[in-house]
């Protein structure tokens, strides 16, 4: 009931309310936990992630691109200066400079743009791609893991419901019994026989409040399961009834496990993924103590009203230019202090993941171990139910078939059927632990059992 607890707080914020006048279908196991993935909050927030590192690849992709910089700029009033275009002396008094004379006042404009192609970076476009896909795969892997995390929650509710709904038909089974044996028990009073007593009457009551009793505690725990299922799902929801499967599916061997989990748990591919991405990290950090390689383009264009142009190329001329040019470029900074540190910080980063990724494969196989530890050991408790409700089965049959004889007592009736229905009743237990069993042991391997 904790995990359920837990389901209630959490889901009853992050998912939309029920819709009224929505039409409640039975609904599949595979149809709710669709439901449940579809509209749990913490999906559409991993997905709105992996939509921004999308975006960051697609950049990462377009770093070669050039950046075309330009700039364009309107400026004065610009002092009047005038002279024969040569670099000759000024034309008129206001050209003349030092002085207040600004003559007539004009506008300046200017235009330039720069670009740089890179040809050759030493690692450093493919360190960016690399970095950006696999932070791609990393937001993938999460959002596989809330998915699974998702589909295990809707499993405990939903064999939860299965098991009260089953527990509830086996408790009304017990009821018809103790009234088949009420039945007995006023029709040998009524033939005034000396194996019937008040007190096997008192005894009748008190295993009905019993059995009452536990009907209550079913009820509640169905309307919980129900409340949990409906909180996921975001909509009044029946589920499909369904027998819990018995236990009888061969549980497979740690090896096989092992084998299966390394290629598919999610949790392995994530860090794998963060394995990639510190690889790409330290490429990066590398690659940073080489030069860019590349072609440099730029145009220059700048026009003044009140000046003259300068047609000498001796003569400096700041208010008229027209200008281009292209050239091949070698480009680096010399902060080698800074780029040593940030190589050492990125070769600790991957140390410490790949650290990481050691000791989960070393924790993965004690964890599937004890998975599967405890699947046999409810796999077992359940065939020894089963066999302990036969046994049940026939004392209650032999106990009534004495006491209509004669040679029984009422007391070895009633606890006959009520060891019949606690064996039932655990057995059930045990089934349904069993598949939650098998639901978290998919998870850790990180695949599907035929037989779940």
């Amino acid at each position: 009931m904790g995990v359920l607890s837990a389901l209630l707080s959490v889901f009853a914020i992050l998912l939309p309310q029920a819709e009224p006048g929505e039409p409640a279908l039975p609904l599949s196991r595979e149809r709710l936990i669709e439901l449940a993935q579809s509209n749990d909050g913490r999906i559409h927030i991993i997905r709105e992630q992996l939509s921004i590192l999308e975006a960051k690849r697609l950049e990462a992709r377009w770093a070669w691109f050039p950046k075309f910089e330009t700039t364009f700029v309107v400026a004065g009033p610009v002092p009047e200066a005038r002279n024969d275009g040569l670099g000759g002396p000024p034309a008129t008094e206001a050209s003349y400079a030092y002085d207040w004379d600004w003559g007539r006042l004009g506008v300046a404009l200017r235009a330039d743009m720069s670009a740089v192609l890179p040809l050759y970076t030493f690692g450093k476009l493919s360190a960016l791609r690399e970095l950006a896909a696999h932070a791609v795969g990393l937001g993938h892997t999460l959002e596989v893991k809330v998915q699974e995390e998702i589909r295990l929650q809707v499993l405990q509710a939903y064999w939860g419901f299965q098991l009260a709904r089953q527990a509830r038909a086996s408790l009304g089974e017990g009821q018809e019994r103790l009234g088949e044996v009420e039945r007995l028990l006023l029709q040998m009073e009524k033939a005034a026989s000396m194996q019937v007593s008040k007190a096997d009457f008192f005894k009748l009551k008190y295993y009905r409040k019993l059995l009452d009793s536990r009907q209550g505690e079913i009820e509640a725990g169905e309307r919980f399961a129900l409340a949990a299922l409906e909180a996921m799902v975001g909509r009044v929801v029946i589920p499909m009834e369904e027998d819990i499967p018995e236990p009888g599916w061969e549980i497979p061997s740690i090896e096989e496990c092992m084998v299966l989990a390394l290629g598919a748990r999610v949790e392995l591919r994530s860090i794998e993924e963060g394995v990639g991405l510190r690889e790409a990290g330290l490429k990066f950090a590398q690659s940073q103590f080489w030069p860019d390689i590349g072609v440099v383009g730029f145009v220059r264009w700048a026009w003044a009203s009140n000046t003259t142009r300068q047609y000498s190329v001796f003569a400096s001329d700041p208010f008229h230019e027209s200008s281009a040019g292209i050239g091949l470029m070698l480009r680096m900074t010399f902060d080698i202090p800074q780029k040593v540190a940030r190589l050492k910080q990125a070769q600790g980063e991957l140390r410490k993941t790949q650290r990481e990724r050691e000791a989960a494969r070393v924790g993965l196989r004690v964890e599937l171990t004890k998975f599967l530890g405890e699947l046999r050991g409810i796999q077992e408790r359940a065939w020894r139910l089963a066999d302990a409700e036969k046994e049940a089965r026939r004392w209650a049959t032999a106990a009534v078939v004495a006491f209509e004889l004669g040679t029984g007592e009422a007391r070895e009736v009633f606890d006959a059927y009520l060891a019949w229905l606690s064996a039932s009743s655990e057995k059930l237990k045990a089934h349904a632990e069993f598949q939650l069993g098998l639901a978290a042991l998919e998870r850790a391997v990180g695949t599907r059992w035929g037989g779940g």
